[in-house]
């Protein structure tokens, strides 16, 4: 309580202190210390509203939103158990499934596979001519494998399945 009314004696303080700056500028550029104190108070506004802006961003008021927020919405929670419980189902569920399916991609299409420079692993197949044009896939054969080995200066470790 002492820090409210140190910080509202402050405030007072700067307050006044501006209006008095203020009308001696006014007062320099010549205008009467009457006229110039009433052009003050009308530039400057009202000073209660000064000092309940001022009071209004003093502190943490985003975090005493949330907190209020906070607890209005559990109120809510507890007035109703059964829309909780639901609602407590409904999002572990969602969170489990959102789980397991990034886990799943992150364990199929994410992680590397479990050999040595496996980003160089390459799968090779060749295309055959089909009487209709369209061309089939189709593996090495054993002969082309063996070839392949003896000749290629750029793949290494060659295996087929």
């Amino acid at each position: 309580m002492v820090r409210t009314r140190y910080g509202n004696a402050d405030l007072d303080e700067e307050l006044r202190h501006h209006a008095e700056l203020l009308t001696e500028k006014l007062v320099a550029g010549g205008l009467s210390p009457v006229a110039a104190t009433l052009e003050a108070r009308r530039q400057l506004g009202s000073v209660v509203r000064t000092k309940e802006a001022y009071r209004e961003q003093r502190g943490l008021p985003f975090l005493e939103h949330v907190v209020t927020d906070v607890r209005h919405s559990c109120r809510g929670l507890l007035r109703s158990p059964s829309f909780t419980f639901i609602t407590i189902l409904t999002l572990g569920l969602g969170i489990g499934a959102t789980t397991l399916v990034f886990t799943v991609v992150y364990g199929v299409l994410v992680r590397p596979l479990p050999y040595r420079n496996a980003d160089r692993i390459v799968r090779i197949v060749q295309l055959l001519p089909e009487p209709t044009g369209e061309p089939s896939r189709a593996g090495l054969q054993d002969d082309q494998l063996r070839s392949w080995r003896t000749t290629s200066q750029t793949l290494t470790n060659l295996a087929f399945y």
